[in-house]
């Protein structure tokens, strides 16, 4: 009697450890220690009577995955495609898919080389086994934007930003965990855009949710009424109704460069209106020769490039002549591109050309024009040193006055500068900011006004307190005046004249790219 209790409690002991071995998982102890000799996580055993899958094989199915771990997931391991979507277990396991479902954009992502953090950040698309349009449109702006831009501004965008820019998007328009109608309507209308626009609204972050629907420059046409006209909905002066009076609405962008200045930060400028989708003939570029003799004008087309090879860490380190970089080092960067000026002034009578020139820009009243004039000024004058020759206050602003534009923005750099934009007159819808006063001339006041300009969307932590889409003028002069005083030791006062238009002049998402919102008041 004594040595049957003896066995019963041995045998009780033996069936505890197995069932604890079974909680924890091992697939093994279901056997109560029959052999595995493929070592597949089933005992042979099992794989007989069970689950019929072939002992002395480790991968019964060819799948990529052993026999037991698929007994464990819950895939066949006799099947080597378990939910019959053409992919095997084993690749939608090691890809983040789900083997037990149909998987439509695994698929295609398998066939046409998808990176693998793509499509597991897509892969929220597939969960119910099928793909809807708009499912397909996100993937294709996906794809769109990560392909990169055209060849001949390649140079101008870093993998990083592109990457940052789709993480921006779909988690704009998944936010709520599907692609709704309106979203799905608003990336149909983003194919076959240019590549900088479509960047432009992805990292906007109005293509998702309740952003979509709302009016991003209170023009009366919601964003996604504005996608689906073809006008953009960041710049109030291109909607259905100003299109249907003016054609579409253009940015022109003036960009005269004085003497005995280097023209580093303007040819910066250049370039980076190129990338943001300023063509050669919405550019008019006017740059006096000697400014292209010194170190940093010969230097000058490298500019972007030298930041841009930064990866994008964050926002432009500006100090003098807007880097940290020493000129020597700087030269042997890579160009960014050829400089195509309009004029070069090499008298004094190029200076009737530069009138000329502005006052002939065919804009209409529906048009953005922004001028930049990087000149050598002094207290009292109201003229700029082209050198040679004189850019007069008067001359220029009778130049302007015979423009249509519903916008304006001048925007000078020079010492003193303010005696000069206070001679400006006559003008209607005008933003006019002298970036320096005091007789300081400092070029990181510059850059920084080019920085806000085409960076602030990117960096909205950094620029825009809160995360904000728009700053007033008053928060972006202010920024400037902060900045530089942080990062150079200069104190900084700009000064700005609003000819009929508000002081709370808003700077939409990204003024470079876009346009303003003004608001007729008096001077």
């Amino acid at each position: 009697m004594i040595r049957w209790r003896t066995r019963a409690k041995r045998l009780s002991a033996l069936l505890a450890f197995a069932l604890l071995l079974s909680q924890l998982g091992s697939l093994a102890s279901l056997t109560f220690g029959l052999v595995d000799r493929d070592d597949d996580m089933l005992a042979d055993a099992l794989e007989e009577l069970v689950y019929k899958t072939a002992v002395g094989k480790f991968d019964t199915d060819l799948d990529g995955l052993m026999d037991g771990f698929e007994v464990k997931i819950g895939t066949s391991p006799v099947l080597w495609d378990t939910d019959g979507d053409g992919i095997c277990d084993g690749d939608e396991f090691t890809w983040g898919g789900n083997p037990l479902a149909a998987s439509p954009l695994l698929s295609y992502a398998i066939r046409t080389g998808m990176e693998k953090w793509v499509y597991r950040m897509l892969s929220r698309l597939e969960e119910d086994g099928r793909m809807e349009e708009g499912e397909w449109a996100l993937v294709r702006v996906v794809e769109e934007i990560l392909s990169g831009p055209p060849p001949e501004y390649s140079r101008l965008y870093a993998v990083e930003e592109t990457r940052g820019c789709v993480s921006r998007l779909v988690s704009a328009v998944l936010g709520d965990g599907v692609v709704d109608d309106g979203e799905a309507a608003a990336l149909l209308a983003l194919e076959g855009l240019p590549f900088h626009y479509v960047v432009d609204l992805c990292q906007s972050g109005i293509l998702g949710g309740e952003l979509l629907r709302g009016d991003a420059d209170s023009d009366g046409f919601s964003n996604l009424e504005e996608l689906e006209a073809g006008t953009d909905p960041m710049n109030d002066l291109d909607n259905p109704r100003l299109n249907a009076l003016y054609g579409k609405s253009q940015r022109y962008l003036v960009i005269i460069q004085g003497g005995r200045i280097g023209a580093g930060g303007s040819l910066m400028l250049y370039h980076l209106a190129k990338r943001h989708g300023y063509g050669e003939d919405s550019i008019l570029l006017i740059v006096s020769q000697t400014s292209l003799r010194s170190e940093e004008g010969l230097d000058a087309t490298a500019l972007y490039w030298t930041h841009l090879s930064r990866g994008w860490a964050g926002p432009f380190q500006v100090g003098m002549y807007m880097s940290d970089v020493p000129w020597g080092r700087r030269r042997k960067a890579p160009s960014a591109g050829l400089i195509y000026p309009d004029l070069i002034i090499q008298t004094e009578e190029d200076v009737d050309r530069v009138y000329r020139a502005v006052a002939s820009l065919p804009s209409d009243p529906n048009d953005v024009v922004f001028v930049v004039i990087d000149a050598h000024h002094g207290s009292g004058w109201d003229w700029v040193d082209l050198a040679p020759g004189n850019l007069t206050a008067e001359g220029l602003s009778r130049a302007l006055a015979n423009l249509s534009y519903g916008k304006l923005v001048l925007l000078v750099n020079g010492c003193e500068a303010e005696d000069f934009v206070r001679e400006i007159s006559g003008l209607e819808q005008a933003l006019i900011i002298a970036t320096t006063s005091r007789g300081q001339l400092i070029d990181g006041e510059y850059a920084r006004i080019v920085e806000f300009l085409a960076f602030a969307l990117s960096y909205p932590d950094y620029y825009l307190p809160g995360g904000t889409g728009r700053a007033g003028i008053l928060e972006a002069l202010a920024f400037f005046r902060e900045s530089v005083l942080r990062d150079e030791g200069y104190s900084y006062d700009p000064v700005w004249i609003c000819l009929n238009c508000s002081q709370d002049l808003i700077w939409n998402f990204n003024p470079l790219r876009g346009a303003w919102i003004l608001f007729r008041s008096d001077r």
